[in-house]
This record gives structure tokens, C-alpha cells and sequence, in this order.
């Protein structure tokens, strides 16, 4: 006996309808994916390096045309392309190679200054003690002059340096003097010198210890105060200053 579908109040759908629903639930389950690239697609980014060398050769062109610079290679380089250059401008400039060294006007007459200015010097301070020397001149203070040079003795920083310098030093006359035992007073002034490295010329003041209204007396002391890595400063002399 058939079963009329409409007595249960079910509707029966069509082949039809059937087909075409399982067809959008199939697509809806599956993945989605990516549609593939096709050739001939954009390219991949510069990397850094190429944008940076691309970036370096746009300035090198753009400040060769406003300053005019060239490119010349060192082989055919001459003493003339610096000359017509650098001849007249107002600062130092000196350039050496295989083939030739070039200095211009301005380097030039920085260099008679200062070997002018360094044989004044020597013979200024020729029979001055290197506890009372000036500051070398400027243009004298060159690489491999070992001239002792004034220190500045500044209350936040340096002078608690030199004053525990001076008390070694003092400390080393009191033990080789034995007729008069002095206490230190006051740090006046230093000098320094390079090599040894570094040597200190300290003058200082010190009183008597047996005479506490006693008159203070001017030393003169010669230390070598080595880095912290190495021991303690080396007094090396100490005296009254005559």
C-alpha cells in the first residue's frame, strides 16, 4: 500500500532540488584555495643592498653636478688636478700616493708656523725648570715632542689626585731626612710630561711638624704615576725647592 507523503506533513523534494543542494554543500566543504600565479607575474622587491648601492650611485651623481667633482684614476692622476683644486683654498690639504706627495699653500705655511713657533719655544725655555714651563705653542704641540706642558688643577677632579701625589712624595722625603719631619699643606701647581708615562713635576707646600706656627716651605716633586693596572706611583725625587 503506497503512503501519501502530504498525510505525515513531510514534503518530498525533487530530484532535482536534491542534486543542486548536495552540490553547495560539497563546494561549501571544500577548501578554498589560492587561484595559482600566473606566469609572468610581478616581479620580487630589490633587496636592501641592491636599493643602498642604487641610492650611494644617485648621490655620487648628483654631487658630482653640483660641486663638479670627477672621478680620476689613481694611476693617471697628477700633481696638476690637485694643484689647480686645492692650491688656493684656505685650508690645510695634503694628499700623497706612490707617484707623488702634494701639499697645498695653506699646509705649507702651517708648517713653517709651526717649526717657526717650536724653535722660539726651545729657545725661550732653555733655562727654564720643567716645574715652571709655559704651554707649548699650538702649533708646536706636534706628534713626538715630549715637552712638559702645564695642568690644569681643578678642585672636582684633579686636585685630590695631585694632593695624595704630593703626600707620597713628602712622605719619601720624610723618611730619607731625618733632622726635620714636614706635614703637607697645599698643592700649588704641576706639569706633565709623556714618556715615561706620565711623569709629574708637582710643586707643593708642606710645615714642619714640630712647629705649628712654623713658616711653609715650597717642594718640588718628580713622580711617575703609572696606570692603575700596573702599582702604585714611583716617586722618583723630592726636594726643597732652592
Amino acid at each position: 500500500m503506497s503512503m501519501d507523503p502530504f498525510s505525515l506533513g513531510v514534503i518530498r523534494p525533487s530530484p532535482g532540488s536534491c542534486d543542486e543542494r548536495g552540490k553547495r554543500l560539497k563546494s561549501d566543504a571544500e577548501p578554498k584555495t589560492e587561484p595559482e600565479a600566473e606566469s609572468g607575474s610581478e616581479p620580487e622587491p630589490e633587496s636592501e643592498s641592491e636599493i643602498d648601492s642604487e641610492t650611494e650611485r644617485e648621490f655620487e651623481k648628483e654631487r658630482d653636478r653640483v660641486f663638479g667633482w670627477q672621478s680620476i684614476p689613481l694611476e693617471d692622476l697628477e700633481v696638476s688636478d690637485l694643484s689647480s683644486r686645492y692650491e688656493d683654498h684656505p685650508y690645510p690639504f695634503s694628499f700623497g700616493c706612490p707617484k707623488f706627495t702634494y701639499v697645498n699653500k695653506a699646509m705649507r705655511k702651517q708648517e713653517e708656523d709651526g717649526k717657526k713657533a717650536l724653535a722660539d719655544y726651545r729657545e725661550s725655555s732653555r733655562n727654564i725648570s720643567p716645574y715652571d714651563v709655559t704651554d707649548v705653542p699650538s702649533f708646536g704641540n706636534i706628534c713626538g715632542n715630549n715637552f712638559p706642558r702645564p695642568v690644569t688643577i681643578a678642585d672636582d677632579h684633579r686636585r685630590p689626585h695631585f694632593i695624595h701625589l704630593s703626600k707620597l712624595a713628602l712622605a719619601e722625603y720624610n723618611h730619607d731626612n731625618q733632622a726635620i719631619k714636614y706635614e703637607f699643606e697645599d698643592v700649588i701647581k704641576a706639569t706633565r710630561q709623556f714618556v715615561p708615562l706620565i711623569t709629574y713635576y708637582i710643586t707643593f707646600q708642606a710645615k714642619p711638624k714640630d712647629k705649628g706656627d712654623g713658616a711653609t716651605t715650597t717642594f718640588q716633586a718628580r713622580v711617575w704615576d703609572r696606570t692603575p693596572s700596573l702599582e702604585s706611583p714611583v716617586v722618583e725625587s723630592c726636594s726643597i725647592k732652592t
